[in-house]
């Protein structure tokens, strides 16, 4: 467990490896490039800060738990496994490339405030909490997966929020636990 600060200068980057786990519990993270190798785990606890490249390796694990938006990510791209957990969770990542399992879950926020993309493996579960995508992007390969949802009591499990047009051409469907419900706004079409 580490409570201070990690930062950067120009040319900052961290490699989290081996199977161990490390929690991050402090405020006013700032690194250019953070990945998670090997089958460990990151954990994130009440954590803040800013990360431009962020990558999670196949056997690798992210977990964001009592975060708040002060936590930002710019680009993820990760084959492994995220967990973003609890009420008092709120998350945002600009844009994303899934190849892994994304779990949203037990009243937890995720945003995604530019680009989701998801690639035929990739699979996005939203159980009893809130994911916000602005607009699904990338190519047709990475439109795909499946997207199961269950709503938390009051709100809804799915929002697309989408200004431009955009496409999603994999499986919206309802989650093991319960049924979720989509909410589309934004002046974009969704096909």
């Amino acid at each position: 467990s580490f409570s201070g600060t990690i930062s950067h200068d120009s040319f900052g980057g961290l490699d989290k490896v081996g199977s161990g786990t490390l929690t991050l519990t402090g405020s006013g993270h700032s690194l250019l490039e953070l990945t998670v190798k090997g089958s460990g785990e990151l954990i994130f606890d009440g954590a803040s800060g800013s990360f431009f490249e962020f990558s999670v390796n196949s056997s690798a694990q992210l977990t964001l738990q009592n975060t708040t938006s002060a936590l930002r990510i710019r680009d993820l791209e990760h084959s492994g496994s995220i967990l973003v957990t609890g009420a008092s969770t709120v998350a945002e990542i600009d844009e994303i490339l899934n190849s892994g399992d994304l779990s949203v879950t037990d009243g937890a926020t995720l945003t995604f405030t530019d680009r989701f993309s998801q690639t035929s493996g990739g699979t996005t579960t939203a159980d009893r909490a809130q994911l916000i995508i602005e607009e699904f992007g990338g190519s047709s390969s990475t439109q795909t997966g499946t997207i199961a949802i269950s709503d938390a009591s009051g709100s809804t499990a799915l929002t697309i929020d989408n200004s431009e047009d955009s496409t999603f051409e994999g499986t919206i469907e309802d989650h093991t636990s319960g049924s979720g419900s989509v909410l589309k706004t934004g002046t974009g079409a969704l096909t």
